[in-house]
């Protein structure tokens, strides 16, 4: 089981931004954060932990951690074209700042990281495309997709 986390920040403008990384090992492809539960890790505590080794940016568990939906079955393209795994999304607002927090990549994590915005799931592949030359990663496309539209 993996945890995926859907960290999301609003400026000052109410303009919402989505935490996001460029994969080290598919340039171009930008995912959320997260990855595989440790045995006996719980799926949020996983996007917690996961969360900070990939972007350095510090969560706790807490009651602002949502749960969105059932786990889901995506591909892994990276384990082969016929690989699945199955994710949780967490997610995480933040609130609304001056200043977007700052976060970094990790080494041996991501390439780089950003906060992108992403008002409508267009905009943000409108934004990688334009900005990055980057597209979402398959496994995160819908999860993104159907988080940013709720």
């Amino acid at each position: 089981m993996c945890g995926d986390a859907f960290v999301t920040v609003r400026n000052a403008f109410g303009g919402r931004h989505l935490l996001l990384g460029e994969r080290s090992d598919s340039p171009g492809c930008w995912v959320l954060p997260g990855g595989k539960a440790d045995p006996g890790e719980d799926p949020v505590d996983a996007a917690v932990r996961e969360l900070e080794e990939e972007t350095g940016l510090t969560l706790f568990r807490s009651r602002d951690a949502h749960v969105v939906g059932a786990p889901q079955l995506v591909p892994d393209p990276r384990a082969g074209r016929r690989a699945w795994m199955v994710t949780v999304l967490v997610t995480f607002d933040l609130g609304e700042f001056d200043d977007l927090p700052t976060v970094a990549p990790q080494p041996g994590e991501f390439e780089r990281v950003a906060w992108v915005p992403a008002d409508t799931y267009d905009q943000l592949v409108q934004y990688l495309a334009d900005n990055y030359g980057g597209k979402i990663g398959v496994a995160h496309q819908q999860m993104i997709a159907e988080a940013l539209s709720a």
